[in-house]
C-alpha cells in the first residue's frame, strides 16, 4: 500500500490489536550500558507472538527512535519491501529504516539495549521519553521531546482535512 505515490503508508496493516497496549507517555531512564526498561504497560505488546523481541530504528522525519514490537516490524518492512526501489525517495527511506534497524532481545527484566549509533543518532543518554504511537513507541531524549513540545500548539498545516475526518 502506498501514499503519496512511493512511500509506504503508515496506516498500512497490523499484526495485532495494540492501540490498548502502545499510547501514552511516559518518562524512562537508559543505565551506564544503555538498557531501558519496558514499562509494565508496554510489555505484553512485545510479548504477545513475539518472544520477547523488538525491532528499534530511526525516524525518517526527526531525531527520536521507534520501537516496534517484532511482529509489527515485520508489516513495515513487508511494506517498505514491495516498494519499488528505482525512486530515489523510496531508497532513501529504506536506508534510513532498514539501515538503521536493530532486531533486540528484551531480557528477563523486561529491558531493551539501545545500540551506541542509535543513541548517539537520537541524542539520548540517560534520561528520555517513550510516547505510545498505537503500533509503535517514539524514543526521544528527555532535551529533545521538550524542544518538539516547544512548538506546539500546532498552527495547522497540510495535513487539516484528513485530521478533521478523524474529528480530533
Amino acid at each position: 500500500m502506498v501514499a503519496g505515490g512511493d512511500l509506504p503508508d503508515e496506516r498500512f496493516g497490523s499484526s495485532q490489536d495494540l492501540s490498548q497496549e502502545l499510547r501514552g507517555i511516559v518518562d524512562v531512564s537508559l543505565d551506564e550500558r544503555g538498557r531501558m526498561a519496558i514499562p509494565g504497560r508496554y510489555r505484553q505488546a512485545f510479548a504477545a507472538g513475539d518472544g520477547g523481541r523488538a525491532v528499534v530504528t530511526i525516524d525518517r522525519h526527526e531525531r527520536c527512535l521507534l520501537v516496534y514490537p517484532a511482529a509489527e516490524w515485520a508489516v513495515v518492512q513487508a511494506g517498505l519491501k514491495g516498494l519499488h526501489n528505482a525512486s530515489n525517495r523510496v531508497r532513501k527511506v529504506q536506508r534510513m529504516l532498514i539501515g538503521f534497524a536493530f532486531d533486540i532481545e528484551i531480557d528477563r527484566q523486561g529491558r531493551l539495549l539501545i545500540p551506541p549509533k542509535l543513541r548517539e543518532y537520537s541524542g539520548i543518554d540517560r534520561k528520555a521519553v517513550l510516547l505510545g504511537q498505537l503500533n509503535k513507541l517514539e524514543l526521544w531524549s528527555a532535551e529533545g521531546w521538550q524542544q518538539n513540545m516547544e512548538g506546539w500548539p500546532d498552527t495547522g498545516g497540510d495535513d487539516e482535512d484528513e485530521l478533521r475526518e478523524l474529528r480530533i
